[in-house]
């Protein structure tokens, strides 16, 4: 009889040790979770006994970030591994970048880059941070990487881009916009800003880009000219509305 009750009594520790083992294994969890002490005790009170009671819990992520998935819905059972969430870190972003296989022999990491996405978002500057050995049978382009800061989140992902990859950089007196730039009498001209108005000024160009030119001759440093609303200057100097070509 006595056996019998030490064997009970041996199974009853072994038993106990075991749910120690895994009550320190879940409050072992329970902090890489981020709940604090007085959390687990909390947990701990509320499933004590036969009438446990249904608290509210709240679910911290390991970072700061935005939810970018919901894999649940009201009412669900959830398991220890069920994925509830997905969260990203949105304040750096990856843009991925067809490159050319014949642009390849000059793109590397490091180079600047400058995007855009739009009228609606301002264009960012980033740089390449990985390019890729591979190059796609398909499209034959390689991939290159762009890690750009996104503080004001406008940079979401799936969002189509251009991208302009900077492979070299050359200093000039003089740039303007593209869109200053109007064919007057066959000359390419930028509209001045004088006494009397605005009057077209004969400009000859140097190195250009997509967006931007080089003025060699025509234009001063620091000389006012007009940007946005040169195509109409224009128009209205073809409708005769300037008087001795100018706009008033």
């Amino acid at each position: 009889m006595v056996s019998v009750v030490e064997q009970d009594l041996k199974v009853a520790r072994q038993a106990l040790e075991v749910a120690y083992s895994s009550l320190r294994a879940a409050e072992w969890k329970l902090h890489i979770f981020g709940l604090s002490e007085d959390q687990i005790d909390v947990l701990a009170k509320n499933t004590q006994g036969d009438h446990a009671e249904v608290i509210r819990y709240e679910m911290r992520a390991p970072f700061d970030g935005v939810i970018v998935e919901k894999h649940i819905v009201l009412g669900e059972a959830l398991k220890d591994d069920t994925e509830v969430f997905v969260v990203a870190d949105l304040s750096s972003v990856w843009v991925n970048v067809r490159v050319y296989q014949k642009d390849l022999p000059v793109v590397h990491k490091g180079l600047p880059v400058v995007l855009s996405a739009g009228h609606s978002i301002s264009m960012a500057k980033g740089k390449i941070a990985w390019v890729s050995p591979r190059i796609d049978e398909h499209t034959r382009t390689a991939q290159a990487r762009v890690v750009l800061l996104n503080t004001d989140g406008n940079w979401r992902p799936g969002l189509f881009v251009t991208a302009r990859i900077v492979v070299d950089e050359i200093e000039v007196p003089l740039l303007v916009p593209k869109v200053a730039l109007q064919t007057v009498e066959d000359r390419l001209s930028v509209f001045i800003k004088t006494d009397e108005g605005f009057e077209p000024k004969p400009v000859m160009l140097g190195r250009s880009t997509e967006l931007y030119a080089e003025v060699i001759k025509g234009l001063q440093p620091g000389q006012q000219y007009v940007t946005k609303g040169a195509f109409t200057l224009k128009a209205e100097l073809g409708k005769g509305a300037f008087g001795d070509g100018h706009a008033h």
